[in-house]
């Protein structure tokens, strides 16, 4: 009958498990001579912890109070004039909240109707600023800022607008951006470059942009035609 025969435990396992030893030891021992750096370590964690709890519960319920003022300001009657600084006064603590943006878009669209379109301008600006992060709402807002600078007669400076909203990669009427720059451009007198934005229009267009095209191809005629193009 056959026996078994341990093997001796080889060097190399006598090593790795002695390393193990060596290294839990030294642990402890660095700990037992450290633990006041140790606790400091772990209390920041805590703390790191606790400040992003609190921080993220803080946010939230900003964001909630935000709503909710703004949902009851919507449900008063107000005249315009009056809705105007309830809108002013909620965006002093909560401009930076979702409602935030909201009422900077309503405040802007009162503006804009009572025909005062600097402060328009001024509203939509700011919302840009704030809507990075939500492209619709981001390029609607430029789009009612250059609105605003061309109720100033501001062409150029709305053609600029546009071109910013044109430039945005979520943009998905980009080229309805550039045309509307490119009008801007015409009534600045800035024939030149309104030609080379339908131009550039015409080569970028695809298969489902063939209205925007035409209108392009418009423009170019009538500039042509009207000896826009020419030298002076």
């Amino acid at each position: 009958m056959a026996t078994y025969k341990r093997q001796p435990r080889t060097k190399k396992h006598i090593t790795q498990q002695d390393e193990f030893i060596n290294w839990s030891v030294r642990s402890y021992q660095w700990m037992q001579s450290h633990w006041k750096t140790v606790l400091e370590v772990v209390g920041l964690i805590v703390f790191i912890f606790i400040v992003s709890v609190g921080a993220n519960s803080y946010s939230e319920w900003k964001q909630n109070k935000a709503a909710k003022i703004f949902f009851d300001i919507n449900q008063v009657d107000y005249s315009d004039d009056e809705k105007i600084a309830q809108l002013n006064t909620f965006l002093k603590n909560y401009a930076q909240t979702f409602a935030g943006r909201q009422a900077l878009m309503t405040l802007g669209n009162l503006y804009f109707k009572l025909e005062k379109y600097d402060d328009a301008a001024k509203s939509f600006t700011r919302l840009a600023d704030a809507a990075h992060n939500q492209p619709i709402l981001y390029i609607a807002s430029l789009h009612r800022q250059a609105e605003s600078l061309i109720k100033q007669t501001q062409y150029k400076k709305a053609a600029d607008t546009y071109l910013i909203a044109a430039a945005s990669p979520h943009n998905q009427i980009a080229l309805n951006s550039r045309y509307l720059a490119a009008t801007c451009y015409e009534r600045d007198g800035a024939f030149k470059d309104a030609h080379k934005l339908y131009e550039k229009i015409i080569s970028n267009a695809s298969d489902d942009d063939q209205d925007i095209k035409n209108k392009s191809e418009d423009r170019i005629l009538w500039l042509m035609a009207h000896n826009k193009l020419s030298d002076k």
